[in-house]
């Protein structure tokens, strides 16, 4: 059990910060992080895009890690109960 959970922990860390990657990726090639005139108004609406999934991407993101986080924390305060009884 303990391993499958690992294992999915892993891969969750792993998909966000490729997603990351070719997010940032793409918002730099489409110029999304230039000062143009287009920029300053948003009036391109695929720089909207990216600014509005770097948004969503970042609040799961924080909300993932601080759920995995949490649940090593408590797995870890198990051990430790163990110990103690041992």
């Amino acid at each position: 059990m303990m391993e499958k959970i690992k294992k999915e922990s892993i891969a969750t860390c792993v998909s966000i910060i490729v997603f990351n990657v070719l997010l940032l990726s793409t918002c730099s090639f489409l110029g999304c992080y230039n000062i143009t005139f287009e920029n300053i108004f948003r009036l391109n609406l695929l720089c909207n895009a990216c600014t509005d999934m770097s948004y969503q991407l970042q609040k799961y993101q924080i909300q993932i890690y601080v759920f995995i986080g949490g649940y090593f924390v408590s797995k870890l305060n198990e051990l430790i109960t163990k110990a103690k009884n041992f």
